[in-house]
Protein backbone atom coordinates (compact mmCIF):
# COMPACT_ATOMS: atom_id res chain seq x y z
CA UNK A 1 0.00 0.00 0.00
CA UNK A 2 1.18 3.52 -0.77
CA UNK A 3 0.51 4.75 2.77
CA UNK A 4 2.64 1.98 4.28
CA UNK A 5 5.53 2.71 1.91
CA UNK A 6 5.49 6.41 2.75
CA UNK A 7 5.64 5.59 6.46
CA UNK A 8 8.31 2.94 5.91
CA UNK A 9 10.54 5.30 3.93
CA UNK A 10 10.03 8.16 6.40
CA UNK A 11 10.88 5.93 9.36
CA UNK A 12 13.96 4.57 7.59
CA UNK A 13 15.12 8.18 7.13
CA UNK A 14 14.57 8.88 10.82
CA UNK A 15 12.23 11.77 10.05
CA UNK A 16 9.14 12.92 11.92
CA UNK A 17 5.91 13.66 10.10
CA UNK A 18 6.52 17.38 10.70
CA UNK A 19 10.02 17.25 9.21
CA UNK A 20 8.73 15.44 6.12
CA UNK A 21 5.82 17.89 5.80
CA UNK A 22 8.21 20.86 5.90
CA UNK A 23 10.36 19.45 3.11
CA UNK A 24 7.46 18.57 0.77
CA UNK A 25 5.68 21.88 1.51
CA UNK A 26 2.52 20.53 3.16
CA UNK A 27 1.16 20.57 6.72
CA UNK A 28 1.79 17.69 9.14
CA UNK A 29 -1.87 16.65 9.05
CA UNK A 30 -1.54 15.95 5.31
CA UNK A 31 1.36 13.54 5.89
CA UNK A 32 -0.66 11.87 8.64
CA UNK A 33 -3.59 11.37 6.23
CA UNK A 34 -1.26 9.89 3.62
CA UNK A 35 0.17 7.40 6.11
CA UNK A 36 -3.28 6.43 7.39
CA UNK A 37 -4.56 5.90 3.85
CA UNK A 38 -7.22 8.59 4.22
CA UNK A 39 -5.89 10.43 1.18
CA UNK A 40 -3.16 10.02 -1.44
CA UNK A 41 -0.43 12.47 -2.50
CA UNK A 42 -0.79 13.98 -5.95
CA UNK A 43 1.81 13.82 -8.72
CA UNK A 44 3.84 16.83 -7.52
CA UNK A 45 3.78 15.53 -3.93
CA UNK A 46 5.04 12.13 -5.10
CA UNK A 47 7.99 13.78 -6.83
CA UNK A 48 8.86 15.72 -3.67
CA UNK A 49 8.45 12.61 -1.50
CA UNK A 50 10.75 10.57 -3.72
CA UNK A 51 13.37 13.32 -3.67
CA UNK A 52 13.26 13.77 0.11
CA UNK A 53 12.96 10.08 1.06
CA UNK A 54 15.44 8.82 -1.54
CA UNK A 55 13.07 6.35 -3.21
CA UNK A 56 11.71 5.95 -6.74
CA UNK A 57 8.18 6.76 -7.85
CA UNK A 58 7.73 3.22 -9.19
CA UNK A 59 8.56 1.77 -5.75
CA UNK A 60 6.30 4.08 -3.81
CA UNK A 61 3.36 3.64 -6.20
CA UNK A 62 3.67 -0.09 -6.87
CA UNK A 63 0.86 -1.69 -4.82
CA UNK A 64 0.86 -5.15 -6.43
CA UNK A 65 -2.89 -5.52 -6.09
CA UNK A 66 -5.94 -5.01 -8.26
CA UNK A 67 -7.74 -2.43 -6.14
CA UNK A 68 -8.87 1.15 -6.04
CA UNK A 69 -5.49 2.00 -4.57
CA UNK A 70 -3.73 0.38 -7.53
CA UNK A 71 -5.91 2.23 -10.04
CA UNK A 72 -5.22 5.49 -8.22
CA UNK A 73 -1.49 4.75 -8.31
CA UNK A 74 -1.67 4.25 -12.08
CA UNK A 75 -3.53 7.55 -12.44
CA UNK A 76 -0.83 9.32 -10.41
CA UNK A 77 1.89 7.75 -12.58
CA UNK A 78 0.15 9.04 -15.71
CA UNK A 79 -0.05 12.51 -14.12
CA UNK A 80 3.65 12.33 -13.29
CA UNK A 81 4.52 11.46 -16.90
CA UNK A 82 2.45 14.40 -18.10
CA UNK A 83 4.11 16.65 -15.52
CA UNK A 84 7.56 15.49 -16.64
CA UNK A 85 6.71 16.45 -20.23
CA UNK A 86 5.52 19.85 -19.05
CA UNK A 87 8.73 20.32 -17.06
CA UNK A 88 10.82 19.50 -20.14
CA UNK A 89 8.87 22.07 -22.14
CA UNK A 90 9.25 24.61 -19.33
CA UNK A 91 13.02 23.97 -19.27
CA UNK A 92 13.24 24.68 -23.01
CA UNK A 93 11.32 27.93 -22.56
CA UNK A 94 13.57 28.94 -19.64
CA UNK A 95 16.62 28.24 -21.81
CA UNK A 96 15.23 30.47 -24.58
CA UNK A 97 14.46 33.25 -22.09
CA UNK A 98 18.00 33.13 -20.70
CA UNK A 99 19.44 33.01 -24.23
CA UNK A 100 17.43 36.06 -25.35
CA UNK A 101 18.34 38.04 -22.22
CA UNK A 102 22.05 37.22 -22.62
CA UNK A 103 21.91 38.02 -26.32
CA UNK A 104 20.42 41.42 -25.51
CA UNK A 105 23.27 42.10 -23.06
CA UNK A 106 25.94 40.88 -25.49
CA UNK A 107 24.49 43.00 -28.29
CA UNK A 108 24.86 46.14 -26.17
CA UNK A 109 28.50 45.33 -25.36
CA UNK A 110 29.87 43.88 -28.58
CA UNK A 111 28.12 45.79 -31.37
CA UNK A 112 28.95 49.35 -30.29
CA UNK A 113 31.65 49.80 -32.91
CA UNK A 114 29.84 47.82 -35.62
CA UNK A 115 26.25 49.06 -35.76
CA UNK A 116 24.75 52.51 -35.20
CA UNK A 117 23.61 53.14 -31.63
CA UNK A 118 19.87 53.36 -32.53
CA UNK A 119 20.04 49.93 -34.21
CA UNK A 120 21.71 48.41 -31.14
CA UNK A 121 19.05 49.91 -28.86
CA UNK A 122 16.21 48.57 -31.02
CA UNK A 123 17.83 45.12 -31.19
CA UNK A 124 18.39 44.96 -27.41
CA UNK A 125 14.81 46.12 -26.73
CA UNK A 126 13.33 43.51 -29.06
CA UNK A 127 15.38 40.67 -27.56
CA UNK A 128 14.54 41.64 -23.97
CA UNK A 129 10.86 42.14 -24.84
CA UNK A 130 10.79 38.72 -26.53
CA UNK A 131 12.06 37.08 -23.31
CA UNK A 132 9.35 38.85 -21.27
CA UNK A 133 6.63 37.92 -23.77
CA UNK A 134 7.73 34.27 -23.55
CA UNK A 135 7.27 34.48 -19.78
CA UNK A 136 3.87 36.14 -20.14
CA UNK A 137 2.54 33.61 -22.66
CA UNK A 138 3.81 30.57 -20.74
CA UNK A 139 3.29 31.82 -17.20
CA UNK A 140 1.02 28.96 -16.08
CA UNK A 141 3.46 26.34 -17.38
CA UNK A 142 6.52 28.04 -15.89
CA UNK A 143 4.92 28.56 -12.47
CA UNK A 144 3.36 25.07 -12.21
CA UNK A 145 -0.14 26.41 -11.76
CA UNK A 146 -2.94 28.59 -13.02
CA UNK A 147 -2.13 32.03 -14.46
CA UNK A 148 -1.59 34.48 -11.60
CA UNK A 149 -2.90 38.02 -12.03
CA UNK A 150 -0.03 39.59 -10.08
CA UNK A 151 2.67 37.87 -12.15
CA UNK A 152 0.84 38.86 -15.32
CA UNK A 153 0.61 42.50 -14.24
CA UNK A 154 4.26 42.66 -13.21
CA UNK A 155 5.37 41.09 -16.50
CA UNK A 156 3.20 43.49 -18.51
CA UNK A 157 4.55 46.39 -16.46
CA UNK A 158 8.11 45.24 -17.21
CA UNK A 159 7.36 45.13 -20.94
CA UNK A 160 5.78 48.61 -20.92
CA UNK A 161 8.64 50.01 -18.80
CA UNK A 162 11.24 48.43 -21.08
CA UNK A 163 9.65 49.88 -24.21
CA UNK A 164 9.17 53.28 -22.58
CA UNK A 165 12.76 53.61 -21.35
CA UNK A 166 14.15 52.09 -24.53
CA UNK A 167 12.06 54.51 -26.60
CA UNK A 168 13.38 57.49 -24.65
CA UNK A 169 16.99 56.34 -25.09
CA UNK A 170 16.35 55.69 -28.78
CA UNK A 171 14.84 59.14 -29.37
CA UNK A 172 17.77 60.77 -27.58
CA UNK A 173 20.28 58.80 -29.66
CA UNK A 174 18.52 60.06 -32.80
CA UNK A 175 18.69 63.65 -31.46
CA UNK A 176 14.89 63.86 -31.55
CA UNK A 177 14.82 64.85 -27.88
CA UNK A 178 17.43 66.07 -25.42
CA UNK A 179 17.26 65.05 -21.77
CA UNK A 180 19.11 67.31 -19.36
CA UNK A 181 20.92 65.97 -16.31
CA UNK A 182 18.24 67.42 -14.04
CA UNK A 183 15.51 65.63 -16.01
CA UNK A 184 17.47 62.38 -15.88
CA UNK A 185 17.69 62.65 -12.08
CA UNK A 186 13.95 63.34 -11.78
CA UNK A 187 13.20 60.32 -13.98
CA UNK A 188 15.52 58.17 -11.83
CA UNK A 189 13.76 59.22 -8.62
CA UNK A 190 10.33 58.51 -10.14
CA UNK A 191 11.45 55.11 -11.44
CA UNK A 192 13.05 53.96 -8.17
CA UNK A 193 10.11 55.22 -6.12
CA UNK A 194 7.70 53.42 -8.45
CA UNK A 195 9.64 50.15 -8.23
CA UNK A 196 9.90 50.18 -4.43
CA UNK A 197 6.31 51.29 -3.88
CA UNK A 198 4.55 49.03 -6.40
CA UNK A 199 6.68 45.94 -5.86
CA UNK A 200 6.29 46.41 -2.12
CA UNK A 201 2.51 46.20 -2.53
CA UNK A 202 2.42 43.13 -4.79
CA UNK A 203 5.38 41.11 -3.43
CA UNK A 204 3.51 39.49 -0.50
CA UNK A 205 0.88 38.26 -2.99
CA UNK A 206 3.31 36.65 -5.43
CA UNK A 207 2.99 32.84 -5.52
CA UNK A 208 6.00 30.58 -5.23
CA UNK A 209 7.74 30.55 -8.65
CA UNK A 210 11.17 30.77 -10.26
CA UNK A 211 10.66 33.67 -12.63
CA UNK A 212 9.10 36.72 -10.99
CA UNK A 213 10.17 37.97 -7.59
CA UNK A 214 13.23 37.75 -5.34
CA UNK A 215 14.91 34.80 -7.05
CA UNK A 216 17.72 33.54 -4.86
CA UNK A 217 19.02 29.97 -4.43
CA UNK A 218 17.26 29.64 -1.07
CA UNK A 219 14.00 31.38 -1.97
CA UNK A 220 13.33 29.34 -5.13
CA UNK A 221 14.14 26.12 -3.24
CA UNK A 222 11.72 26.45 -0.34
CA UNK A 223 8.19 27.90 -0.45
CA UNK A 224 8.18 29.04 3.19
CA UNK A 225 11.45 30.90 2.65
CA UNK A 226 10.00 32.47 -0.52
CA UNK A 227 6.89 33.64 1.35
CA UNK A 228 8.93 35.10 4.20
CA UNK A 229 11.26 37.01 1.85
CA UNK A 230 8.35 38.59 -0.01
CA UNK A 231 6.47 39.45 3.17
CA UNK A 232 9.60 41.27 4.37
CA UNK A 233 9.72 43.20 1.07
CA UNK A 234 6.13 44.25 1.72
CA UNK A 235 6.92 45.32 5.30
CA UNK A 236 9.99 47.42 4.49
CA UNK A 237 9.02 49.01 1.17
CA UNK A 238 7.16 52.07 2.49
CA UNK A 239 9.83 52.82 5.17
CA UNK A 240 12.52 52.37 2.48
CA UNK A 241 10.65 54.78 0.21
CA UNK A 242 10.66 57.47 2.90
CA UNK A 243 14.32 56.69 3.67
CA UNK A 244 15.16 57.10 -0.03
CA UNK A 245 13.43 60.47 -0.35
CA UNK A 246 14.99 61.70 2.92
CA UNK A 247 18.46 60.60 1.83
CA UNK A 248 18.06 62.54 -1.42
CA UNK A 249 17.38 65.73 0.54
CA UNK A 250 20.51 65.17 2.65
CA UNK A 251 23.08 63.93 0.14
CA UNK A 252 21.67 65.28 -3.17
CA UNK A 253 23.49 62.59 -5.14
CA UNK A 254 20.69 60.84 -7.00
CA UNK A 255 22.81 58.11 -8.59
CA UNK A 256 24.60 56.95 -5.44
CA UNK A 257 21.54 57.22 -3.19
CA UNK A 258 19.38 55.30 -5.68
CA UNK A 259 21.90 52.47 -6.02
CA UNK A 260 22.44 52.13 -2.26
CA UNK A 261 18.72 52.25 -1.53
CA UNK A 262 17.97 49.45 -3.98
CA UNK A 263 20.88 47.37 -2.64
CA UNK A 264 19.69 47.74 0.96
CA UNK A 265 16.08 47.10 -0.07
CA UNK A 266 17.12 43.79 -1.65
CA UNK A 267 19.73 42.88 0.99
CA UNK A 268 17.36 42.99 3.99
CA UNK A 269 14.90 40.30 2.81
CA UNK A 270 17.77 38.32 1.27
CA UNK A 271 19.67 38.18 4.57
CA UNK A 272 16.74 37.35 6.85
CA UNK A 273 15.29 34.75 4.47
CA UNK A 274 18.73 33.08 4.28
CA UNK A 275 18.92 32.93 8.09
CA UNK A 276 15.42 31.41 8.18
CA UNK A 277 16.34 28.86 5.50
CA UNK A 278 19.55 27.76 7.27
CA UNK A 279 17.82 27.43 10.65
CA UNK A 280 14.91 25.49 9.14
CA UNK A 281 17.08 22.87 7.47
CA UNK A 282 19.44 22.58 10.39
CA UNK A 283 16.48 21.79 12.65
CA UNK A 284 15.15 19.28 10.09
CA UNK A 285 18.52 17.53 9.83
CA UNK A 286 18.65 17.20 13.63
Amino acid sequence: MINEKIKEARTAKGMTQQQLADQVHVVRQTVSKWEKGISLPDASNIQDLCSVLGVTSSWILETGENSDSNREAKRILEEMKKKEEEQKKASRIRAWMIFLAMLSFIACLSLQNILPKPVIIILAMLLAAAALILLLKNQALLTDGQPNVFIQRITLSNIVLLLLLGGIVLLESLNVIHISKNTQEIMTVILVSFLIGVLGLVSPKLPFNRHTGLRLPWTVTDEQTWNLAHRIIGWISIPMLFFYLSALLIFQNVGAVSIWTILVWIAIPSFFSLIFYIRKYRSNSN
